[in-house]
């Protein structure tokens, strides 16, 4: 189980391995606030690739919304760091997503 990030609305859910959705090169976003679209290849290429203060005050907003500790979210904005500073070229929400789910490695309690 891993947690994904839209690229439409930025909302994070819950990937349950879809594995029909896959095959076809689409899949669900299933949960509770987001848009519930059904992603394909040609909305997940078309998100944003910001600057590094962009990409930063998206992820306090998940932040805030998640209510993350303090040593979470000092391990959430490093790694966003990280990432973004060793692959610029990699979209907004793939950067987040890898954040996050360094920050919910083990636990999935956000």
């Amino acid at each position: 189980m891993k947690l994904k990030v839209c690229p439409l609305c930025e909302e994070v859910f819950i990937d349950y391995g879809q594995r029909d959705y896959y095959a076809s090169g689409k899949f669900a976003v299933i949960y509770d606030t987001g848009c519930g679209t059904l992603l394909n290849s040609a909305v997940i290429n078309a998100g944003t690739c910001s600057s590094m203060n962009t990409v930063k005050s998206k992820a306090g907003e998940l932040a805030k919304k998640y209510k993350l500790s303090e040593n979470k979210k000092k391990l959430f904005f490093e790694t966003i760091k990280n990432v973004k500073q060793n692959h610029p070229n990699y979209f907004d929400y793939q950067v987040i997503e890898i954040a996050i789910n360094k920050v919910a490695e083990g636990c999935y309690e956000i």
